[in-house]
C-alpha cells in the first residue's frame, strides 16, 4: 500500500544533493533501515547489500547517512549538526 512507503519520504527530507537513482534509492532505503531497525549506517547498507550487492551511494549521501544516525534517525531543522549541514550546502551555492 502507498502509506507503507509514507516514512520513507519524510526520511527523503533529509537528503538534499541532486538525484542520482541509484545512489538516491539506496540512500533512501538505508535511511528507513536506520530508523525502523535503529541500525547504524554501516549496519543498514550492510543488510541492504544483502539483497543487492551492487548498493553503493555517493559520499554525499553517505555523509548525510552519518548525519542522520547523529541526530538520533529523526530530520531534527532545530539541530546544530543540520544546520551545519545546511549551511555547507548555501556555500556550495554561492561559490
Amino acid at each position: 500500500m502507498w502509506y507503507t512507503f509514507l516514512p520513507c519520504l519524510v526520511i527523503a527530507k533529509v537528503l538534499q544533493t541532486p538525484f542520482d537513482c541509484f545512489g538516491c534509492s539506496a540512500a533512501i532505503i538505508t535511511a528507513y533501515l536506520m530508523r525502523t531497525e535503529e541500525l547504524s549506517h554501516e549496519d543498514a547498507l550492510e543488510s541492504l547489500r544483502q539483497s543487492c550487492e551492487f548498493v553503493c551511494p555517493n559520499d554525499g549521501f553517505l555523509d548525510q547517512l552519518k548525519m542522520f544516525e547523529e541526530m538520533g534517525f529523526r530530520v531534527d531543522y532545530a539541530s546544530p549538526i543540520y544546520k551545519r549541514f545546511r549551511l555547507k550546502v548555501l556555500g556550495r551555492v554561492f561559490h
